[in-house]
C-alpha cells in the first residue's frame, strides 16, 4: 500500500471517528436533558465525565483555558483520543496503551500540519515536510 493510499485510509478513519463523537455527544447532550426531566434550559459546567462501573473517568467533555476539549481515556486515565481547540485552532490527537502520541492533527499559523509518530515518540511521517 502506497504512502498516499495509508493517508486517505486514514483521513477517512479520522473523519468517521469525528462523525461518531459528534454522535455520541449528542446524545449524551440528549440523555442528561431526558435524565433530568429538563425540557428547556441550558446546563452549564466547566467539564463533564463519564465513568467505567469502575468509576474511573472514560470520557471528559470540559473547557480548559477558555478552548473546549473532549477526551476518550483508557481504564487507567490515560488519553486515546483528544478533540479540540487549542490556541483556539482544532486539533485531534491520538495515542498508543502508554500514552505517547501516535498521530496529531491540526492548524498551526492557518496551516494543516499532521504528524504520524513512532512507538519511541519520533515523527516518523509529517506533512506538510
Amino acid at each position: 500500500m502506497t504512502t498516499e493510499e495509508r493517508l486517505n485510509k486514514l483521513e477517512k478513519t479520522v473523519r468517521l471517528m469525528v462523525i461518531i463523537l459528534a454522535i455520541c455527544i449528542g446524545w449524551l447532550t440528549a440523555g442528561i436533558i431526558y435524565l433530568r426531566g429538563l425540557t428547556t434550559g441550558t446546563i452549564k459546567t466547566e467539564s463533564l465525565a463519564i465513568a467505567d462501573t469502575e468509576g474511573n473517568p472514560r470520557l471528559i467533555l470540559g473547557v480548559f483555558e477558555d478552548e473546549p476539549y473532549l477526551n476518550m481515556l483508557d481504564e487507567e486515565g490515560e488519553p486515546y483520543l483528544t478533540l479540540g481547540l487549542f490556541w483556539s485552532k482544532p486539533f485531534l490527537g491520538m495515542y498508543d496503551e502508554e500514552g505517547k502520541p501516535r498521530l496529531a492533527l491540526g492548524v498551526v499559523e492557518d496551516k494543516t500540519v499532521f504528524h504520524m509518530y513512532g512507538k519511541e515518540g519520533n515523527i516518523i511521517f509529517s506533512a506538510p515536510q
